[in-house]
């Protein structure tokens, strides 16, 4: 008989957590700056990396929409980028307001040891149902347009 019908995962010993890299494992770390050219993006990320790049206070480094790796993983979908602090400090007091995903911004030195900074989802904060729905892009699409308009909103600002 196959217990493993009958019985819940945690009397057998499993977990239904889901994998996460360690914090210094981020993709984006140690490759050198790419041009936003369409054949470089990932198409979600595409109108995001467009808008950071055209507003002249940030220049993207790397990034990805997330990928089905696994039967549990999907990686973490990031925009890496270079600007000064106060964009990315607006960006990060406002992201989470206007998204349905958790995303945030966190400061770090890449392998080449330039400051950088990472808009991403906080993949530990969601449950398997909510990894599987970002697979689908449930939010996600929506997300990246929200941001766009905060961006774009967060320009005009600090110009004036």
């Amino acid at each position: 008989m196959n217990w493993g019908i009958l019985l819940p995962p945690a009397l057998l010993g499993l977990s239904l957590s889901l994998p996460v890299r360690a914090s210094r494992d981020r993709p984006g770390d140690g490759q050198p700056d790419l041009e936003p050219i369409p054949e470089n993006i990932d198409p979600h990320m595409y109108p995001l990396i467009v808008a950071m790049n055209a507003i002249g206070l940030c220049k993207t480094r790397a990034s990805c929409e997330g990928h089905w790796e696994s039967v549990f993983y999907v990686s973490q979908p990031y925009v890496a980028f270079h600007s000064d602090i106060q964009f990315a400090e607006r960006l990060d007091a406002k992201v989470s307001s206007i998204t349905a995903l958790p995303w945030y911004v966190e400061a770090y030195f890449g392998f080449d040891r330039k400051l950088c900074y990472r808009l991403a989802i906080n993949m530990e904060a969601l449950n398997l149902f909510q990894r599987l729905l970002l697979l689908f892009r449930k939010n996600f699409d929506g997300d990246i347009q929200n941001i766009v308009k905060l961006v774009q909103a967060l320009a005009s600002d600090i110009s004036q």
